[in-house]
């Protein structure tokens, strides 16, 4: 049995899937990634918790800049899980940052280097420290 399709109008056979059907993010597993699963693990929650301690709940990236940025944060993998997956729970591999400075750093304006340098250091608020 033939069906109307909402998509184009036109009539297809109910298994056929209309090329002008929207994908949607989350239609399949297909789209789902070794590094998405990874990400959803107790081990990374506690490790994700522990960075954002050491970087004082601060964006490393803002703090370099005189702004404490305490709002929007999440911590980037400075080499992806894909590129580097033995990094995965490196502590000089995580860093804390804005949501703004993390699009920033996955489409490479903020040199990884400079990230590296940020996470190796301890955040201070102040010259002098804390």
């Amino acid at each position: 049995m033939l069906k109307s399709c909402r998509y184009c109008g036109r009539v297809h056979d109910p298994h056929t899937v209309c090329p002008k059907k929207p994908v949607t993010k989350y239609s399949s597993n297909r789209h789902r990634s070794e590094a998405g699963d990874l990400r959803h693990t107790n081990t990374w929650n506690k490790k994700s918790i522990e960075i954002r301690q050491r970087d004082k709940y601060l964006c490393r990236v803002c703090l370099s800049q005189g702004v404490l940025t305490t709002h929007d944060l999440s911590v980037h993998h400075i080499d992806s899980i894909k590129e580097r997956p033995d990094l995965w729970l490196d502590n000089d591999n995580l860093i804390t940052v804005c949501r703004v400075h993390h699009d920033e750093a996955e489409s490479g304006l903020i040199d990884k280097e400079t990230l590296r340098m940020m996470a190796a250091t301890e955040a201070k608020l102040y010259p002098g420290g804390l």
